[in-house]
């Protein structure tokens, strides 16, 4: 499983995914460090055991733990067999942060209604344009949030999104946040909704 093609073939098999935050590990009472979240992906023995509890992967996330802390970051575990199935652990880099955002639609994109005709050039061009004025201008965030984001209510917010935490959004937006403190922004960069800058709040 060292190689990628064997692990996008294994990932490909796999019909159930559980994303490990600290809200699930702290309802189960588990003991995996809040600093840290993991990525269960695993095939089920049997589609008896897939239609008990919506929790029902945990059992394999506890057999699994053990490999789970002595990954490095971003590494992916050997197969493991589990009480429900064969599991693959991927350690992520945990964050748990408030973000705002902008976002720049084009025809096409996830979010765009039929009304969008916008090409990707031409989205990313205003993107950074925004970003531009924000990075000239770092208080006017919430007035060119309303002037540059095209999703719906985002001036009236700032575009804040919230608490941010792995598997919250789409990657792309986690790779692009994950790493800020706060005070700091990203630059312009492409989810399959558009163009987006973001930046992390207290």
């Amino acid at each position: 499983m060292s190689m990628q093609s064997d692990l996008d073939r294994f990932m490909k098999r796999c019909i159930g995914y559980l994303s490990l935050t600290s809200e699930l590990i702290e309802r189960a009472g588990d003991r995996i460090n809040v600093g840290e979240t993991f990525v269960l992906r695993f095939t089920l023995k049997n589609e008896l055991v897939a239609g008990q509890d919506p929790d029902i992967a945990f059992i394999g996330a506890m057999a699994a733990q053990h490999a789970a802390f002595t990954l490095p970051v971003g590494d992916v575990s050997a197969p493991l067999e589990t009480p429900v199935g064969y599991a693959l652990v991927l350690r992520r880099a945990f964050f748990r942060m408030r973000v705002e955002h902008l976002v720049v639609l084009y025809k096409g994109g996830a979010a765009a209604d039929p009304t969008v005709t916008r090409t990707k050039e031409a989205a990313k061009a205003r993107a950074e344009e925004a970003l531009a004025k924000f990075e000239a201008d770092p208080a006017a965030w919430k007035k060119i949030v309303a002037e540059y984001s095209e999703e719906p209510g985002a001036g009236e917010r700032s575009g804040s999104l919230g608490i941010a935490e792995p598997g919250k959004f789409v990657p792309a937006f986690d790779e692009a946040i994950a790493n800020l403190k706060v005070g700091e922004h990203t630059k312009v960069f492409e989810t399959p909704f558009g163009y987006h800058v973001a930046r992390r709040v207290p």
